[in-house]
């Protein structure tokens, strides 16, 4: 049953427009309370962003909601390269924003939490007022309040491509999953870890001939380092690299790959794919702090 928020919000005291819905809440959470993580896919219409699609999982990752949505406004832009959805695929959907908003209310008990990525956005377009709720471009955001994106952190905390270019769109079942699981990684592993992590890149190859001094030439631009070590392999040099900041990491990883350095054509990931059966030797350098990024081939 959808609660009418035509009166104000008592908690709030904030005046609340009527297609607003209220979740129905006990008021509190405990560490058993489930958690849902929550995604929606959108369009352009006269009015601006709507919902076109939906998707719910629950804690054990079930998809427990996928549902098309037809918005009450003419459609200006299907953003099919974000949403997947065009005018063929919308063409015979009857369900409304109403009907989804009651199937919501129907699957999340009262102590649930609601788990998505900007998670507010999504909210605002199905209006829906939930109490409880993780957003984890927060959990996960960069110094100075900038935020991760999805995909960015699926590939470097959960191991995991989501939002592939050679897919159209996003799948929002995907990407709800992708944030559940974030969040409890979160949970489990807290933020020291989670800070390490992500301050860890692979770049390589390297020249042969190449030094510390040549790998902090190469990333200081990016931000202040905080270790180098290079790995010598068979046939190859690579690096391993920590930075003070996460920024830097985030740089180097944006504008390093596909630098070339005599013949060597640099690559640069999170991810430590290592191809090569012998090592030669480990060369010893300086570790001025905790935190580290890593560089080399993959």
């Amino acid at each position: 049953m959808l609660v009418d928020l035509r009166a104000v919000d008592q908690r709030a005291h904030v005046p609340l427009p009527p297609e607003f819905v209220c979740t129905v809440s006990d008021g509190h959470v405990t560490d058993s309370s489930p958690l849902f993580g929550l995604d929606c896919e959108m369009c352009l219409t006269c009015v601006g962003l709507e919902v076109t699609r939906v998707a719910l999982v629950d804690s054990s990752g079930c998809c427990v909601l996928d549902e098309l949505v037809k918005p009450p406004n003419p459609i200006i832009d299907y953003c099919t390269r974000f949403s997947g959805i065009t005018r063929a695929i919308l063409a015979p959907v009857s369900t409304r924003l109403a009907d989804v908003q009651s199937r919501l209310l129907q699957l999340l008990p009262p102590d649930a939490v609601l788990v998505g990525h900007s998670l507010d956005g999504d909210l605002r377009a199905l209006y829906l007022v939930h109490p409880h709720v993780i957003d984890t471009s927060l959990l996960y955001r960069q110094e100075f309040g900038r935020r991760f994106k999805l995909k960015h952190l699926a590939q470097v905390v959960l191991k995991r491509e989501i939002q592939s270019e050679v897919r159209i769109g996003h799948d929002p079942g995907e990407d709800a999953l992708a944030a559940l699981h974030l969040a409890q990684y979160f949970i489990r592993k807290g933020p020291r870890e989670r800070l390490r992590q992500m301050c860890v890149l692979y770049v390589g190859p390297l020249p042969s001939d190449a030094t510390e001094t040549l790998v902090h030439r190469l990333l200081k631009h990016c931000g202040r380092l905080r270790t180098i070590r290079l790995l010598h392999y068979t046939h190859e040099v690579h690096s391993e690299v920590v930075f003070e900041h996460l920024e830097g990491a985030q740089l180097a990883l944006e504008h390093l790959n596909g630098l070339q350095i005599n013949d060597c054509i640099i690559k640069v990931s999170h991810t430590h794919a290592d191809t090569h059966t012998h090592t030669h030797t480990l060369s010893h350098t300086h570790t001025h702090t905790r935190h580290y990024v890593y560089i080399s081939s993959v």
